[in-house]
């Protein structure tokens, strides 16, 4: 079947942000055993999302503001925050304090706690805005009053922000309200990214001007776009009341974006990019105002039950456009279909060029919109556009969805669901060796065996390949994504080169296998490299409890392991004083044996810096080729 891809369909933008997007990431994991002493903070909390549009980064911040401490804190979680975690509520932390950062360890029960839940987020009636424009002593903000209050609430074309909820909400939420200023702030654009301050300096202004703040529940605040924040906009994540920092005034999807945030929606992604959902302003800035996609009108509640509806089994569907209000049609405007995999859901949903939609890409204008959204998610993600004749495939779950036909009234989909879906399982990782021995500056090598454990009805399994080592190391992986057919393994290799400088002792590397279907496809493998001292004359002890005995075509022979003050790097076996192995197990099968031959075996230990052991017990056998013999006992150590 023919697949259409995003890719193919979408406009000049969208490839502008496939090729350039990305999401801000700690360079390197902090040392959590180290980072500061105990602290307990307790206060309000605000989740702030930073919009970087212009060099396509974002960035989530958790604070919380400690009142009877007159400090606020933030929250480095060393996993994820928590998925119940809102702007409003009242929270209890404990973890690691360093100045005004708390680090809270992963897998703590006590590490966040919730005292009391924020408010319900208002997401209809009229939300009583005030806009705030705001001057630095060195900077200005360059958009006139009256654009801004055009932008947000006058616009006489009718293509005000506070027009494109009332669309996008079908008349259910507005935005009302006012812009006061400019007003003279004591900031610098030199000064530090202190949102909270320039806030409340603007707030200061506003009420010392007569305006009563308490008459509004959203604040937002225009400030020059020269300053040291490098944001393009910043906002509060829900709350019943909220605030929002514009440094772009020139660009009115920044003020519905970051008002939608206030609202409680997250990005609009694809799979290339969190903002990479160009059908909803939740998604990239700067390319005009739009409607939001399917799954963020069944977060905010603007569609009757009517207009969304679950699909459980096999059948054809018209779905009307979403830009209608429900009343005008008699079908559905969104399709959802369960994933199990992920416990997220498809949404099927169609657009048409009318009204804020007016402009919307071609590609979302031909068929089928499939995203994938979860409830509590972080964002929605554009999977696909589908055109006449285009499927879309989920083998892992047994789901095809096709598009049959549209016109301007509806698109025709059939789903399909199959009767034997494959089950995902996490591939089998295993390393060889898995661990290496050597001197500071020396490269070893490492063969990484991935053994795909996904039932046979699945497809092939692509897997991203993703390396862990200490700061200043080198590594190298013979290629950067893998692919296993079920009930199939492939191997890699994996070099990696410690430092000069590095000092004696155990290095944990790691490899992260990611999969594009769901997390839960993921794995990891910890390997070991330790880099032997210089200096190292110490010798590791001698194995013990050495035994030799028959077997049919070979002799198997084990030992117990010797033990050393950096490191074994392996063992050397020998038979009737001669070297015949080096292996780095603690058994060896010798094979080249003839039957009715006496053979005395032995060991030697040794490190990376080639100090020897003495020899282990030795063991004599009278080797029988029908796979007996006669052990003459465990002799000793000489």
């Amino acid at each position: 079947m023919k697949i259409n891809t995003l890719n193919t369909i979408l406009n000049k933008f969208t490839l502008l942000l496939i090729l350039t997007c990305s999401t801000i990431a700690s360079a390197e994991p902090p040392d959590w055993a180290i980072l500061g002493e105990p602290a307990e903070v307790t206060g309000e909390l605000e989740i702030l999302y930073f919009d970087d549009f212009e060099h396509h980064k974002g960035e989530y911040r958790y604070i919380v503001h400690d009142k009877q401490k007159g400090k606020h804190f933030q929250l480095e979680f060393e996993g994820k925050p928590p998925q119940d975690a809102a702007t409003g509520s009242f929270v209890r932390v404990r973890g690691k304090a360093n100045d005004d950062q708390i680090f809270m360890e992963a897998n703590s029960t006590s590490s966040f706690e919730t005292l009391v839940s924020a408010a319900t987020p208002i997401v209809s009636g009229d939300q009583k805005t005030i806009v705030l424009v705001a001057n630095f002593q060195d900077a200005t903000v360059s958009c006139p009053i009256q654009d801004i209050e055009d932008t947000m609430f006058t616009d006489p074309n009718g293509k005000s922000v506070d027009e494109l909820y009332r669309e996008t909400s079908l008349g259910n939420l507005q935005f009302t309200g006012e812009v006061a200023g400019p007003f003279a702030i004591t900031s610098k654009i030199t000064d530090n990214c202190n949102i909270s301050s320039w806030a409340d300096a603007a707030d200061s202004r506003a009420i010392a001007s007569g305006i009563n703040l308490s008459n509004f529940t959203r604040k937002v605040y225009v400030l020059p776009s020269n300053n040291g924040c490098g944001h393009t906009g910043i906002a509060n994540v829900g709350g019943s009341s909220s605030r929002a920092w514009i440094f772009r005034c020139d660009m009115p999807d920044v003020f519905a974006h970051e008002l939608g945030h206030n609202l409680g929606m997250r990005h609009a992604g694809s799979a290339s990019s969190e903002y990479g959902d160009f059908s909803d302003v939740m998604g990239y800035s700067n390319v005009g105002l739009r409607q939001i996609n399917g799954p963020h009108q069944e977060q905010m509640g603007w569609r009757s039950p009517e207009a969304i509806i679950e699909v459980t089994g096999d059948g054809v569907f018209d779905i009307a456009p979403l830009e209608l209000d429900a009343l005008s049609t008699i079908d559905p405007q969104v399709l959802k279909i369960r994933k199990p995999d992920t416990g997220e859901y498809y949404y099927l949903s169609y657009r048409q060029r009318t009204g804020f939609d007016s402009n919307i890409p071609s590609g979302f204008t031909t068929g089928i919109n499939i995203h994938r959204f979860a409830e509590g998610a972080a964002h929605t993600h554009l999977i696909n556009a589908l055109a006449d004749g285009g499927s879309f495939v989920d083998s892992n779950n047994g789901i095809t969805i096709n598009q049959i036909s549209h016109d301007q009234n509806s698109v025709l989909a059939e789903v399909i669901f199959s009767t034997t879906p494959c089950t995902q399982t996490a591939p089998e990782i295993t390393a060889s060796p898995l661990s290496h021995t050597a001197q500071a500056g020396d490269t070893v090598n490492y063969s990484i065996t991935i053994n795909n454990r996904d039932s046979a009805s699945c497809p092939n399994s692509t897997w991203t390949v993703d390396t862990l080592i200490p700061m200043g190391w080198a590594g190298s992986v013979n290629t950067s994504e893998i692919t296993v057919a079920p009930g199939s393994s492939n191997t890699l290799n994996w070099s990696v080169s410690s430092a000069s400088s590095s000092a004696a002792g155990n290095y944990s590397i790691s490899m992260n296998l990611a999969s594009s279907d769901t997390s839960a496809h993921d794995s990891n493998i910890t390997a070991n490299y330790t880099v032997a001292s210089s200096s190292d004359t110490e010798a590791p002890t001698a194995p013990t409890e050495l035994t030799a005995s028959a077997q049919r075509k070979k002799v198997s022979v084990s030992w117990q392991p010797s033990t050393d003050n950096i490191a074994v790097a392996g063992y050397k076996v020998f038979r009737n004083d001669i070297q015949i192995a080096t292996t780095t197990s603690i058994s060896y099968s010798d094979s080249n044996v003839v039957s009715g031959e006496t053979y005395t075996y032995y060991t030697v230990a040794f490190d990376a810096a080639n100090n020897f052991s003495s020899q282990s017990n030795s063991s004599i056998i009278i080797y029988a080729s029908n796979g007996g013999g006669s052990n003459r006992g465990g002799g000793k150590k000489r």
